[in-house]
């Protein structure tokens, strides 16, 4: 990596946690989602499997809530380069453009996995069944770090495009929001109103979402058998 991308490695990461108010915003939304939404999601829809700890399952979703929104969030600061000059600045720089979003993209990628990092250990002090193969674990840090990778590409391209932060701003939940409500965070995938081939693989999709949260064989049966149950 070249000095150039790691001088503006070092900026993004600090415009996000050098000031207290910065890291107090970073840390708040996974410490509320884990400690207070997540066991009130538990309270309120954990009856529709009993063999299902929904705290658990609830718990490790709020990583799809959590990295997207910081994710899209990341993207005003784009546009305020661009408004003050900064970006401007950057371009004539002696550095290969392809370097400045490549550094960006690193630094959000960076806060999104300390983020990932304090949900997981917030959710198992809480009481959350963390439990894992070497496999899987892997393969859900690659899923986290393409979707924060993507949600911030697709946030740096919107910024560069949109020229008033307030429009931005309107995009912020709805692509943030979007990859949690249907991912099966919080409820199974085979429940969302759908066409018919979405129904004929819900069984499998809602097997994988549970599988690899948990691990757990029986955990994924209790899944895929809660709606026909509630029903």
């Amino acid at each position: 990596m070249s000095a150039g991308a790691v001088a503006l490695y070092r900026r993004r990461v600090a415009i996000a946690v050098n000031r207290p108010i910065a890291i107090v915003s970073q840390v708040l939304s996974p410490v509320l989602w884990i400690l207070v939404v997540g066991p009130a999601l538990a309270a309120a829809f954990g009856g529709f499997a009993r063999d299902l700890d929904y705290f658990t399952y609830a718990a490790i979703g709020q990583i799809v809530f959590i990295i997207p929104f910081s994710a899209m969030f990341a993207g005003l600061v784009v546009i305020t380069d661009r408004d003050f000059g900064i970006l401007r600045e950057l371009l004539v720089a002696p550095i290969r453009r392809v370097t400045i979003p490549l550094a960006n993209m690193a630094a959000v990628l960076t806060v999104a996995m300390g983020q990932l990092a304090l949900i997981v250990v917030l959710a198992a002090a809480r009481g959350a069944h963390l439990h894992s193969s070497p496999g899987r674990l892997v393969l859900a840090l690659a899923a986290a770090a393409l979707l924060s990778i993507a949600t911030y590409g697709l946030a740096e391209l919107l910024a560069y495009r949109i020229t008033q932060p307030q429009i931005f701003g309107t995009l912020i939940p709805a692509i943030g929001a979007t990859p949690y409500l249907l991912c099966g965070a919080i409820y199974p995938i085979a429940t969302l109103p759908d066409g018919g081939p979405a129904r004929v693989r819900g069984p499998h999709r809602r097997a994988r979402a549970a599988g690899v949260q948990s691990g757990d064989a029986e955990l994924v049966s209790s899944v895929v058998a809660a709606p026909a149950a509630v029903s």
